[in-house]
């Protein structure tokens, strides 16, 4: 599982997070549940806040 936090004036991308990371792969048993998903996104969160993201809005691109 992956996710990103992108500008959406540059499309440059801010954060990432991924249960591929090592920080994140040895502590969850599969990288395709909820826990799994709250992990990735509280990793995400930390890196954008320290890169001074207050704000974000959630887009799936098009995709539903």
């Amino acid at each position: 599982m992956r996710a990103t936090a992108r500008s959406a004036v540059s499309s440059e991308t801010i954060a990432a997070a991924s249960t591929l990371e090592k920080e994140l792969k040895g502590a969850l048993k599969s990288g395709a549940t909820k826990e799994a998903a709250a992990k990735v996104g509280k990793l995400l969160a930390q890196r954008a806040t320290a890169k001074g993201v207050s704000e974000v809005v959630f887009d799936r691109g098009g995709y539903v």
